[in-house]
Protein backbone atom coordinates (compact mmCIF):
# COMPACT_ATOMS: atom_id res chain seq x y z
CA UNK A 1 0.00 0.00 0.00
CA UNK A 2 1.26 2.97 -1.15
CA UNK A 3 1.07 6.77 0.96
CA UNK A 4 0.63 10.42 0.37
CA UNK A 5 0.21 13.54 2.24
CA UNK A 6 0.34 17.01 1.49
CA UNK A 7 3.75 18.80 2.25
CA UNK A 8 2.41 21.81 3.96
CA UNK A 9 0.14 20.53 6.80
CA UNK A 10 -3.10 22.29 6.38
CA UNK A 11 -3.68 22.38 9.97
CA UNK A 12 -0.67 23.99 11.14
CA UNK A 13 0.09 25.94 7.77
CA UNK A 14 3.82 24.42 7.96
CA UNK A 15 5.54 21.18 6.76
CA UNK A 16 5.39 18.66 9.75
CA UNK A 17 9.18 17.49 10.91
CA UNK A 18 8.66 14.15 9.74
CA UNK A 19 7.80 14.89 5.82
CA UNK A 20 10.90 17.98 6.35
CA UNK A 21 13.42 14.92 7.18
CA UNK A 22 11.91 12.66 4.22
CA UNK A 23 12.89 15.11 1.87
CA UNK A 24 16.52 15.42 -0.02
CA UNK A 25 18.98 17.88 -0.05
CA UNK A 26 18.55 17.93 -3.53
CA UNK A 27 15.16 18.74 -3.41
CA UNK A 28 15.99 21.08 -0.73
CA UNK A 29 18.25 22.71 -3.04
CA UNK A 30 15.53 23.09 -5.25
CA UNK A 31 13.82 24.99 -3.38
CA UNK A 32 16.47 27.52 -2.62
CA UNK A 33 17.02 27.80 -6.27
CA UNK A 34 13.35 28.34 -7.13
CA UNK A 35 13.77 30.87 -4.45
CA UNK A 36 16.52 32.88 -5.81
CA UNK A 37 15.09 33.17 -9.17
CA UNK A 38 11.61 33.91 -8.10
CA UNK A 39 12.72 36.26 -5.68
CA UNK A 40 9.93 34.74 -3.47
CA UNK A 41 10.56 33.11 0.38
CA UNK A 42 10.61 29.34 0.27
CA UNK A 43 7.32 28.70 1.94
CA UNK A 44 4.97 30.92 -0.68
CA UNK A 45 6.74 28.84 -3.17
CA UNK A 46 5.77 25.61 -1.73
CA UNK A 47 2.06 27.14 -0.81
CA UNK A 48 1.55 27.70 -4.70
CA UNK A 49 2.67 24.27 -5.70
CA UNK A 50 0.63 22.28 -3.58
CA UNK A 51 2.53 19.54 -3.28
CA UNK A 52 1.47 16.59 -2.81
CA UNK A 53 4.20 13.81 -1.07
CA UNK A 54 4.17 10.23 -1.96
CA UNK A 55 6.12 7.67 -1.42
CA UNK A 56 8.77 6.71 -4.08
CA UNK A 57 8.09 3.18 -4.55
CA UNK A 58 10.32 1.55 -1.70
CA UNK A 59 13.26 3.71 -2.83
CA UNK A 60 15.18 6.35 -0.68
CA UNK A 61 13.21 9.91 -0.38
CA UNK A 62 10.05 10.85 -1.30
CA UNK A 63 8.15 12.49 -4.72
CA UNK A 64 6.52 15.52 -4.87
CA UNK A 65 3.45 16.26 -6.94
CA UNK A 66 2.15 19.26 -7.89
CA UNK A 67 2.44 22.68 -10.01
CA UNK A 68 6.49 23.77 -10.30
CA UNK A 69 7.38 27.06 -9.41
CA UNK A 70 8.90 28.23 -12.33
CA UNK A 71 6.64 27.25 -15.41
CA UNK A 72 3.55 26.52 -13.49
CA UNK A 73 2.68 23.36 -15.13
CA UNK A 74 1.75 20.01 -12.87
CA UNK A 75 5.02 17.56 -12.80
CA UNK A 76 7.08 16.08 -9.56
CA UNK A 77 10.38 17.03 -8.09
CA UNK A 78 12.21 13.66 -7.64
CA UNK A 79 14.44 13.07 -4.82
CA UNK A 80 17.88 13.68 -6.71
CA UNK A 81 16.33 17.17 -7.90
CA UNK A 82 15.67 16.48 -11.09
CA UNK A 83 11.60 17.60 -12.46
CA UNK A 84 9.52 16.09 -14.55
CA UNK A 85 6.15 17.70 -16.39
Amino acid sequence: MSWSLPLINPNTDHIDDDVFEALTMQQHRRFSMWSIETGQPVLDLLHSAKFICRENGGNFGVVLEGYLPRCKLYGTLLPDGSTHT
